[in-house]
């Protein structure tokens, strides 16, 4: 789907040159042109009404774009992506469709031949993963406010303030990465942690180690303590020594890897 993924990335560039934040009713105008299009058989409108939907419309939403025009969002994807041959591509925009429609029919009647089959084998459940909770604001995914993001599929993802105002609005091949916000910390401070409780459990074992093999060396010379007595004692040393270097092992690893993270 590189197709689709450069359209993402300039789409997604062109947010900073916006000059007003658009509304549902400005995209599904332009949404509704390039669907005239497609049903005129007009490829060169198609092409220019397309180009201006991604790359100048998508990209400047004030708005949360609704579940009903992700969904004609995807399909005009879906035909485009096909246009250029890229089928595979196309099969999965048409999912995409499908799910964001909940299964409904889209108005038009714009699919036939191999995309209208596309349809319907495309699969209404998609399989979802967790993106990381912005800070402030809230993520939307084809029109649903949450952060169940499809992994196998394109999604329609938008940013929010804590306003309710569309920071930005990017259409996401099934690998592009999100747009980059803040976001609030989980995977970082569990990290750290698991990095301070087995630092600490490390030091208080080889704490332990110290003291009951100072008790061994001491004891060695007592006729009360036999040979039995002693070789407990150097066991509890050992052990105690080996989980000490591990939990120090295992706290600077999840430090090191807190670091790593970074603020995800």
């Amino acid at each position: 789907m590189a197709v689709g993924v450069f359209l993402a990335a300039a789409a997604f560039a062109s947010v900073g040159t916006c000059g007003e934040r658009l509304s549902r009713d400005d995209l599904g105008a332009a949404i509704t042109k390039a669907e005239a299009a497609v049903a005129d058989l007009d490829d060169t409108a198609f092409r220019d009404r397309f180009n201006e939907l991604a790359g100048l419309v998508l990209p400047c939403m004030g708005d949360l774009v609704p579940a009903d025009l992700a969904a004609r969002y995807h399909q005009l994807m879906a035909i485009h992506l096909y246009g250029l041959g890229d089928e595979a591509g196309a099969a999965l925009a048409l999912g995409a469709a499908k799910r964001a429609a909940d299964g409904e029919a889209l108005p038009g009647d714009l699919l036939s031949g191999e995309l209208a089959t596309a349809w319907a084998q495309a699969e209404v459940t998609p399989r979802t993963r967790r993106a990381p909770e912005p800070r402030t604001g809230t993520l939307a995914f084809d029109g649903v406010n949450h952060r169940n993001r499809p992994f196998d599929a394109p999604t329609l993802v938008q940013l929010f303030d804590v306003s309710g105002q569309a920071l930005a609005t990017q259409y996401l091949g099934p690998r592009d990465p999100l747009p980059r916000y803040p976001a609030v910390p989980r995977r970082r401070n569990a990290l750290i942690a698991v990095s301070v409780g087995a630092g600490a459990l490390g030091a208080s074992a080889l704490t332990w180690a110290v003291a009951t093999r100072a008790e061994l060396y001491r004891s060695a010379g007592d006729p009360a303590f036999n040979g039995e007595s002693l070789d407990a004692l150097r066991g509890r040393a050992n052990l105690l020594s080996v989980v000490g270097g591990v939990g120090l092992a295992l706290g600077v690893g999840a430090g090191s890897a807190a670091v790593v993270v970074g603020p995800r």
